[in-house]
């Protein structure tokens, strides 16, 4: 189905009938038919068949897309039925040996308590041996 020519159809109508008609009004005024009073309706009656050619040919396209979507759609929902490798199998079992050998890593973190001087009673810092104070050797 070539569904690529029916989305091109409708701009090229839309396209020849617009130079049809450009050629129509300025022959119209060229030979005297056409009077300068009657732009306005002319133009009017330009626009309104403007909107109703690019309103088909839009709303041709949305279907014709539609249609190409459904198709897909439809391919695609076609049930996958997996075959038996033993490739496949060998790995499966693999991936579920190590899924249950896989312990979750904790780490234990010391919370941070306040250490304090025994001597002076100052508060210090985590890591220190001595005290910044009096000089006295922490635990």
């Amino acid at each position: 189905m070539h569904t690529h020519r029916n989305k091109h159809t409708p701009g090229v109508f839309a396209s020849v009938m617009f130079l049809v008609l450009g050629v129509i009004v300025f022959l119209g005024f060229y030979t005297g038919f056409l009077r300068f009073w009657n732009w306005p309706f002319i133009l009017i009656g330009l626009g309104v068949l403007f909107i109703i050619i690019t309103g088909s040919s839009n709303s041709r396209r949305r279907r014709v897309e539609h249609r190409a979507t459904y198709q897909v759609e439809q391919r695609v929902k076609e049930p996958y039925v997996p075959t038996k490798n033993p490739f496949f199998e060998r790995e499966k079992k693999e991936l579920e040996r190590q899924e249950i050998e896989r312990q979750p890593e904790i780490v234990f973190q010391p919370i941070n308590e306040p250490v304090f001087c025994t001597y002076c009673g100052m508060k210090m810092q985590q890591k220190v041996r001595f005290c910044s104070n009096c000089g006295s050797q922490l635990e």
